[in-house]
């Protein structure tokens, strides 16, 4: 009985053995037949391949030579057309042939006598001035030809009187019914040439011209076995006058049989492979199926402890977000606090009269203290549009009076760095639009200042010009400044944050390298454009371009005697403030208008005040000892008190005036305010 176990176990063994080798002989055969039809595909898509590209670049090359020689041709009608009179500009022409276009090596003017007059450029062609090509036997021939029946002569790939090689191209030139002379050039193709074979390491390429002389050459030409049965040879027609046929060669290179040369050449292992493959394939993949098990496991512990992890550090970003928030805000409380004093007090100075040299420090201290503030905005206003908190008024305004009274603000600026600050516009009276006007300012002194601060010599002029299109308004403004230009390495990133033109320890131009990355976003923000063009040390040119709605255009009418006709004599008002140097300069602003404030030191001796006495305004400092200025709004509206509340605060995030807002105040000012900011708000509460 064991015996007969044994056998049958023997037997299923031998049928076992026998099926597998049957099973291997069979795919072994057809994997041999599918790889023969296999690799016949592949020779013939190769060879169709080389036709295909090989064509393709042999037509490529005609072009390259066409649109080249068409440049010339282009030169001798104007000449013709103009009777000769353009021969005098021929070297511009060829100046900026040569300068823009690789092929142009040189560009001659040849006379009637077949003389060399004048070549471009003259350095480094001296030896051809003067020089007789009639004893020149490859040239002469073919020249007098071209002359007789006004056709383009191309000569040979030739070795040049003044060194070095090229094709001469001669286009004759006829006025007044008679031969002049040619203009010729000095053509080499290759760098036109290369960017049509530019990428395309899979070949090597040869080019005879119809003498059979090489003159250009890409990729290894050296051949292999593989490629001989490959090779690519077609006629490059030269059609110009008398026609030439260049001989072009594409050859295949290693890379252009990727990894099947290899694969072809060891064939029968790859096969053995297979069998083993196939004979192997179910232990491989039962065994891959119990890895692939544990490392599914094992990415999904590692899953956990990632977003674990994620989730900390989402954490701890969302708590270095509110800590910037909170520096910033402190920041501005900080530092516009004591600009806001030092800027009343400039406003107030300059309102009266003093002597030159104080009215000229004076002047430097309201430039600097305005460079500051602007300095601190360019920081905190970044944030601000890169988080998305960007917020447009839509208010009327007229853009071109915008424009001159900036003019007007820099004007003294510019004189007394000796520099011309001119506007150049046609428009006598500009319309009114809907839009930001405060923003609109904002691109305008970013760009100003930038030119006024890499400028030295000259000066900048700005140039206006508005159109009325449908309902909207187009507006365009160029300024250009004659300053120390912008490489043209860096224009790409000159929008960028923290990019400026030096950079380095030692650095003559100060500024944050904020200034054109938040123009750049306000215009994108206003719906706008702008632009740049530079030529280092000559100067840039910004070109920017608003789209606004046309606005109310009885905006502005009787706006000139609004201030000296308001009064408000009588009206009472209390300033909550515990700086001292900004409630003297708020004071002295009011009693410009006729009224005399209480103070209060804190939001509590505010509360106290109203107890006592009946006000019709109140300006509230949002950070205070004692009670703040959102704690005192917030009593104030719960006795029922609805007189006007306006908070005073140096934070301008928007978190602080949604705060102030749902405190029951009406409006909010930051500091540094001016005269005309605390107009605005008695007209809009008082009047």
């Amino acid at each position: 009985m064991i015996k007969k176990k044994k056998g049958n176990h023997r037997f299923y063994r031998s049928v076992d053995i026998a099926v597998s080798i049957a099973v291997g002989l069979v795919l072994s055969i057809l994997v041999a037949y599918i790889w023969q039809l296999y690799s016949k595909d592949i020779r013939e898509a190769r060879s169709n391949k080389m036709e295909v590209t090989g064509q393709f670049i042999s037509d490529q090359f005609q072009h390259v030579i066409e649109d080249n020689t068409q440049l010339l041709n282009n030169l001798k009608q104007r000449i013709e057309v103009t009777n000769g009179d353009y021969l005098k500009y021929w070297k511009f022409d060829a100046q900026l042939m040569i300068s823009q276009n690789p092929s142009f090596q040189l560009v001659e003017w040849i006379d009637s006598n077949m003389v060399i007059r004048d070549v471009e450029p003259l350095e480094g062609n001296e030896a051809v001035i003067d020089l007789d090509i009639s004893n020149i036997p490859y040239r002469r021939d073919a020249w007098i030809k071209s002359s007789l029946d006004s056709s383009i002569n191309v000569t040979k790939w030739a070795n040049l009187t003044q060194g070095g090689n090229s094709f001469l191209v001669d286009a004759p030139v006829y006025y007044d019914g008679t031969f002049q002379g040619t203009i010729t050039a000095g053509m080499v193709f290759n760098n036109h040439f290369d960017a049509v074979m530019a990428g395309r390491e899979e070949y090597s390429l040869v080019l005879y011209d119809d003498k059979g002389t090489l003159f250009y050459s890409v990729g290894d030409t050296n051949l292999f076995p593989q490629a001989e049965n490959f090779i690519f040879e077609s006629k490059v027609p030269v059609k110009l006058g008398a026609d030439q046929l260049w001989t072009l060669k594409l050859k295949p290179t290693k890379s252009f049989f990727g990894f099947n040369t290899w694969f072809e050449s060891n064939l029968g292992f790859i096969l053995g492979l297979i069998i083993a493959l196939m004979m192997g394939i179910t232990l491989f993949l039962l065994l891959q199926s119990s890895r692939e098990k544990r490392r599914v496991s094992h990415i999904n512990r590692e899953l956990k402890k990632l977003n674990s992890a994620l989730s900390k550090e989402k954490h701890r970003a969302e708590e270095a977000s509110m800590a910037k928030s909170e520096f910033l805000s402190n920041m501005s409380h900080e530092i516009r606090t004591p600009l806001n004093a030092i800027l009343g007090f400039i406003d107030i100075l300059n309102r009266k009269k003093l002597e030159d040299e104080s009215m000229k420090y004076l002047r430097m201290m309201t430039f600097s203290s305005k460079n500051l503030l602007a300095l601190v905005n360019d920081v905190l206003e970044i944030d601000r549009i890169e988080s998305g908190k960007v917020e447009l008024l839509a208010r009327d305004f007229n853009p071109l009076e915008e424009v001159r009274l900036l003019l007007d603000l820099y004007e003294q600026s510019f004189e007394e760095k000796g520099l011309n600050l001119t506007l150049d516009t046609e428009v006598k009276q500009g319309k009114v639009a809907l839009g930001d006007s405060l923003k609109f300012n904002q691109v305008l002194t970013n760009l100003l200042r930038n030119s006024f601060k890499f400028t030295q010599l000259g000066g900048v002029k700005l140039e206006y010009t508005e159109e009325v299109v449908g309902e909207n308004l187009n507006v365009k403004i160029v300024l250009e400044d004659t300053g120390i230009g912008i490489p043209a390495a860096n224009l790409d990133k000159i929008f960028d944050r923290f990019s400026q033109v030096e950079t380095g320890y030692t650095r003559k131009y100060e500024g944050t390298g904020l200034g054109l990355a938040i123009t750049k976003k306000l215009i994108d923000a206003m719906g706008g454009s702008i632009s740049v063009s530079s030529i280092e040390n000559q100067g840039t040119e910004f070109s920017v371009t608003f789209v606004f709605p046309l606005g109310d255009s009885d905006f502005g009418q009787g706006a000139e005697k609004e201030e000296e006709a308001v009064s408000y004599l009588g009206k009472e008002i209390l300033i909550a403030e515990d700086n001292p140097m900004n409630v003297l300069v708020l004071s002295k602003l009011l009693e410009q208008f006729g009224i005399m404030a209480d103070v209060a030191s804190d939001g509590l001796e505010a509360l106290q005040k109203l107890e006592t006495k009946s006000y019709d305004l109140i300006f509230m400092d949002l950070h205070m000892p004692e009670m703040d200025g959102l704690e005192a709004t917030r009593k104030i509206r719960g006795k029922g008190l609805n007189l006007p509340i306006v908070a005073l605060s140096a934070n301008i995030t928007k978190k602080s005036r949604e705060e102030s807002k749902s405190s029951g105040m009406q409006d909010y000012i930051t500091k540094p305010f001016t005269r005309e900011v605390i107009l605005r708000i008695l007209s809009k509460y008082l009047s």
